[in-house]
């Protein structure tokens, strides 16, 4: 509160520091990885600077899938907006809304929906969650701390997809890549690429890279059936999945494996 910057609600805060990918500002460093918190926005453009100075590259997490609850979207002119301002909450789906919706139905998760609050937490309509879970009742081990984002994919009706004309979450989201691409990183780790349709991939990272040519994007892609489609018709650069990258090399960290 001393900084402006609002606390969430216990009840969907994950342990103690809650789920980095639960992200309430995506045109905003998180103020626990500053030494000046008001300055964090200078520190994080000094970061880059030095990390090039020292010959190394910056490459940080766009992370499209999932949110926090309490989102809120600032863009560098200072003014806010809140994602789902405009979303029509009577629909489930609606090819206009940022959210997916359970309607006329409030959250009553089977977790602990207080914690140390005076009141308990209240969302309503229910929200799914990041992990698509479509109903007022995600329990302790879905991802309840973050909502799902609407890309124009209705995946209660057979996953029918919606993208003419283009859904208000993509344009969102391109001019958050193309915020930090200015900030002259050198590429992104899109997180859970494969949770966003490669359509939205498809269109957005040749704008960004019609200014920034050599920024780089890598795809965090489980699935060996999508590989081809995110690599060439969703035009990433790299990609990797979590049984081959990271776990191999967890293995040889700890001297499983060589």
């Amino acid at each position: 509160r001393r900084h402006n910057i609002q606390p969430d609600h216990p009840a969907i805060v994950k342990g103690k520091a809650g789920s980095p990918y639960a992200i309430k500002d995506y045109y905003d460093v998180d103020p626990d990885l500053a030494k000046d918190v008001p300055e964090r926005m200078r520190e994080f453009e000094n970061l880059v600077q030095r990390t090039h100075r020292s010959g190394l590259k910056v490459i940080i997490d766009f992370c499209s899938q999932p949110r926090s609850p309490s989102i809120s979207l600032g863009c560098p002119a200072g003014w806010h907006f809140t994602t789902g301002s405009n979303d029509d909450t009577n629909y489930a789906f609606s090819p206009y809304n940022n959210f997916y919706y359970i309607p006329k139905s409030e959250l009553h998760g089977q977790f602990d929906m207080k914690g140390a609050a005076a009141e308990p937490y209240r969302e309503f309509p229910a929200k799914a969650t990041g992990n698509n879970r479509f109903d007022a009742y995600p329990n302790i081990t879905d991802w309840y701390e973050t909502i799902k984002l609407n890309y124009g994919v209705d995946y209660q009706n057979g996953g029918t997809c919606h993208f003419d004309p283009i859904p208000d979450t993509w344009t969102k989201m391109l001019d958050i890549m193309l915020f930090w691409a200015g900030k002259n990183i050198d590429g992104f780790r899109c997180d859970m690429a494969e949770m966003v349709p490669v359509e939205f991939w498809e269109w957005a990272i040749p704008q960004v890279k019609e200014q920034y040519p050599s920024l780089l994007f890598i795809a965090e892609v489980y699935n060996p059936g999508e590989y081809k489609n995110y690599l060439f018709r969703g035009k990433f650069d790299y990609l990797y999945d979590k049984v081959g990258l990271y776990d191999t090399l967890r293995a040889v960290t700890c001297g499983y494996e060589s």
